[in-house]
Order: structure tokens, then sequence, then C-alpha cells
């Protein structure tokens, strides 16, 4: 008959937990170094990680820094207008960047550059050639963005049932062009008009988002046929001129109205080979709407998935 010796067994049974306890510990330790690690990285290198090698960047003699003046065509007051660009170059701005709406350009139909909305037909280019004579007599340069299609070349577009979807939540959403040649046709009339006086041209915005895309999925594939051909027009029309590329919303992929991450969108345009159809990539700034100190991930407080 066998008989159990309960000291050795309990003693056995001891040392087992106790090495258990012991590389347990060791897990916690190391689990808390990768955790320190974690955070300490991403605070030392949230954004850019990396040294670019030393060399000249293009278009980047001279003072950097610019401002934004959205919607200041529609001042209506000269003065006014004159003032804020004064104080963009007493500021030391070198670039002001602002918003030519190809709606409040070529209004009413194709080729018809009047402005009929307020009364007598005035040329819808009075107030840009006035802003752009301005800032050259101040030494600053403009920054044109040229999106927002007007009604008459988007018709197909504005029947969908996902524009309507769009536009009762965002009453500021965008849509392509139902043709892409009645777009490049603008942009090349503005680039010829300007030729001398605006150099940088941004050709739509934010394309990862459904708000600029008629309410459906971004298809980077789609936009860039867009793009491409509104670039080539504008290199036609001056040869000086130079293409931004969008700047692209910083999103996480989980907003149903922003499914696709602004570096999913600008990997697939390299992929694609956009590149060689802009000079200069432009971005949004407001990352995800946080401060660039901020390590907690706040969700978006419209619908989103975790698909």
């Amino acid at each position: 008959m066998t008989q159990f010796r309960t000291p050795a067994i309990l003693g056995a049974v001891i040392s087992f937990f106790a090495i258990l306890l012991r590389r347990m510990a060791l897990l916690g330790v190391l689990l808390g170094c990768l955790a320190v690690w974690v955070w300490l990285d991403n605070a030392a290198n949230r954004g850019i990680t990396f040294a670019p090698a030393a060399q000249p960047i293009a278009y980047a003699d001279g003072p950097q820094l610019g401002v934004n003046a959205y919607n200041i065509q529609f001042e209506p007051e000269q003065a006014k207008v004159l003032r804020t660009l004064d104080l963009a170059r007493e500021l030391g701005a070198r670039y002001v960047r602002l918003h030519m709406p190809w709606s409040d350009v070529e209004i009413h139909a194709k080729g018809d550059f009047a402005d009929r909305r307020n009364g007598p037909p005035v040329s819808a280019w009075a107030k840009y050639d006035f802003l752009f004579t301005a800032m050259r007599e101040r030494g600053l340069e403009p920054i044109v963005r040229l999106d927002r299609p007007p009604e008459w070349a988007r018709p197909k577009a504005i029947a969908t049932p996902e524009w309507q979807a769009i536009l009762a939540v965002n009453p500021n959403a965008d849509s392509p062009p139902d043709n892409a040649a009645d777009y490049a046709d603008f942009v090349a009339a503005v680039a010829a008009r300007y030729a001398g006086q605006v150099r940088f041209l941004q050709l739509w915005n934010e394309p990862n988002l459904a708000d600029e895309w008629g309410g459906k999925p971004p298809d980077v594939a789609q936009f860039l046929a867009l793009f491409r051909q509104a670039s080539a027009a504008a290199r036609a029309a001056n040869p000086q001129v130079v293409i931004l590329f969008p700047s692209l919303a910083p999103t996480d992929g989980l907003d149903l109205r922003g499914p696709i991450t602004d570096l999913e969108f600008l990997d697939a345009t390299y992929q694609l080979g956009g590149a060689a159809s802009f000079d200069i990539l432009s971005a949004q700034a407001y990352g995800l709407g946080q401060p660039p100190d901020e390590h907690r991930y706040v969700a978006p407080r419209r619908p989103f998935s975790w698909r």
C-alpha cells in the first residue's frame, strides 16, 4: 500500500507556485517596461520620426509663414480686404491661402463667367482680379484652392440618393463633377488668366471624405482620374504653375464618413502613380481634432464603425 508524503507534495506545490509567481512578476515587469517604452516613444516620436537628407527644398527659398484667408473673396468692403492683407504682410507672411470655388466663377453655365446672382451681370473674375493684384503689390503670394462644382456641372451627382443623404447631415458637402473635363477646363482658365500672378494651385480638398465625394465612399482611382486631367490642363495653360495635392483629412478609418485614412489614401495615390501629377503635398494640421501632445484616443461623436 502506497503511503502519500504530504510534506513532500505540499513542498512541490509551494515550489511550483513560487516559480509561477516569480515568472508572473517578471512578466509584469516586462509588460510594464513595454508600456513605459511605448508611452515614451509616442511622446518623443509623435509626428515625423525621421530627419530628411540635407538638400535644398523646392519653393522654400524665403519666409515660410503663411495665413489662411478663407472666404476673403466674399468680403464686400475692399478696404477691409486690403487691411487684412496689410496685416498679413506686417506679420511677416509670405503666402495667403484662399478659396476660389468653381461655383463662384463659372456660375450659370459652362464658359459663362458672368455673375447674375445679385442684379445686373458683373464679371465673376473681378473680385479675384482685385485680390491677386493687391497681393502682388504687397509681396504676398497666393495659394488658391479650386473645388466646389456649380450645379450645372453635376446634375447626375445631385440626383443620387447618396448626395441627398449626405446633404441632409452636412449642407456644406461637396461632390465631383459629372464630367472631369469640365473641371479641367475651369482649372486651365484660372491658370491661364492669372499666369504671372498665381503659381500655387491646390486641386480639390480632403478627397478621402464622403462629404467631399458626393456622399459615396471615397475612391482613390476615381479621384486621380479627375486630378490628373485637371493638373495636366493647368500645366498646359501655364507651365510655371505649381500643383498642390489636396490636403487629406486626418482620419482613423472608423468614421463612416471618413472610411479611408489619410495615410491609406496617400499610399494608394503613390501606388497608382499619382505623384507625377503634383509638385507639393499639402496636409491638414488639425490631427484628428487633437493637439500634438494628446495621447488618448478620442472616438468621433458621430456614427463610426470598428470594422
